[in-house]
């Protein structure tokens, strides 16, 4: 079997807050790989290339090629799981919400960086690689490697 995942959150607020703590977290732990996920969004970087070019056909073509490619990869996506397991493909998003979801995934993303306080169960922590308690946000000291066998 297949775990599934849920989102429960049933605002735009509380999911962008939920979002942007795992963006935070994983920002915090892994600075690096988390910048070059950018890359990610080619329907972002696409828009960005046909605004920044004023409407240029070659960008016009390279949007719509962006947008058809990923398209097609959650198409068959959704295909492949539902061939795996029947029950985990019951909803298809719209196409057309797809650079929604790209241009609200940046948006998490960019936000990321502006902090890194996160708020998890009704508690405020920091993402920095600081340990930090539950409306305190202080940092704890580091702790220590003791070699079990020296």
């Amino acid at each position: 079997a297949v775990p599934a995942t849920t989102v429960p959150e049933t605002t735009f607020a509380a999911l962008f807050r939920h979002e942007l703590r795992w963006a935070r977290t994983v920002r915090a732990l892994e600075p690096a790989a988390f910048a070059a996920s950018s890359m990610q969004y080619p329907l972002v970087w696409s828009a960005l290339a046909l605004l920044a070019s004023c409407g240029e056909a070659w960008a016009l073509v390279l949007c719509a090629a962006a947008w058809a490619v990923r398209a097609l990869a959650a198409r068959g996506i959704d295909r492949a799981m539902a061939a795996f397991q029947p029950g985990l493909a019951l909803f298809r998003a719209p196409l057309w919400l797809l650079p929604l979801r790209e241009l609200m995934s940046m948006a998490v993303m960019i936000a990321s960086y502006a902090g890194h306080r996160v708020d998890w169960r009704g508690h405020t922590l920091r993402a920095d690689g600081l340990v930090a308690a539950p409306h305190a946000l202080y940092a704890a000291p580091p702790l220590k490697w003791t070699d079990p066998l020296s």
